[in-house]
Formats: C-alpha cells, sequence, structure tokens
C-alpha cells in the first residue's frame, strides 16, 4: 500500500515539474498566454436569486490606465466573450496585487435552493434554541 501511494505521489510530481518547465518554455519563446487568474469565486443572493461570481486578476493591463480605458481593454480582449454567460459586475485597481481586479456575474437558478434555506433556517432557529436554553 505505501509503495502505490509513493508511486502515485512521484507520478504527480513529475505532472506538476512538466506543466512548470512547459510554462517557463512557452515564457522563453514568448508564446505565453496573457495571465487570467482567478482571485477568488463566490456566490451571494439577493431577494430570490442566486449569483455565482468569479473575480479575475489582470494583470497584463497597465496599472496607471484610467479605468475606462482598462475596461476597453478587457472588451476588446474578449474576456467577456470567452466567459459567457457571465456578465460585467465591476472592475477596480488594487496597489495590494499591482492589478485590475474584474467581476463576472451569472444569475443561477437553482432547484434546490429552497431545500437549502429550509435547512439552514431550521439550523438557524436550533441555535438560537439551544442560545436561549443556556440563558
Amino acid at each position: 500500500m505505501d509503495k502505490e501511494q509513493d508511486i502515485e505521489k512521484l507520478h504527480a510530481e513529475i505532472k506538476r515539474l512538466r506543466e512548470l518547465i512547459g510554462s517557463w518554455k512557452r515564457k522563453a519563446e514568448g508564446k505565453e498566454s496573457k495571465p487570467r487568474r482567478i482571485f477568488k469565486e463566490s456566490y451571494r443572493q439577493n431577494d430570490d436569486q442566486l449569483s455565482h461570481i468569479k473575480t479575475y486578476i489582470i494583470d497584463y493591463i497597465p496599472g496607471d490606465l484610467s479605468a475606462e480605458q482598462a475596461l476597453n481593454e478587457i472588451v476588446t480582449s474578449g474576456i467577456l466573450r470567452q466567459n459567457e454567460p457571465y456578465r460585467f459586475h465591476g472592475l477596480a485597481y488594487t496597489v495590494k496585487h499591482d492589478a485590475w481586479i474584474l467581476e463576472l456575474k451569472n444569475t443561477v437558478i437553482h432547484d434546490n435552493l429552497e431545500k437549502y434555506w429550509e435547512y439552514y433556517d431550521i439550523r438557524q432557529r436550533r441555535r438560537n434554541l439551544k442560545e436561549y436554553e443556556k440563558q
């Protein structure tokens, strides 16, 4: 069993190193793609709608551009088309990452959402009851 786990770990390490070598090779050849890293992904609920939000770090656009120019670059680069059905939700520059932060939003229809909120409501009531009993 230990030998199989060691072999799996070694295969995973080989895969990681191949990807790393390929990345550096593409960078050296000037073939690297424009970086679009997902910074965070979240769900938010407003009223009866559930939204799935993806936040990207866009660090290939210079930070000294105005927000309007950065938005124009994002629109012309095709990022929005590549991420359909997500729609533009927000754009801001952050000094911490020295990059533009792009938020894309998609409204989700979730069949089990009502069941989830019923479950959440029951759990919340139980917590409130326990806190009340402690007093």
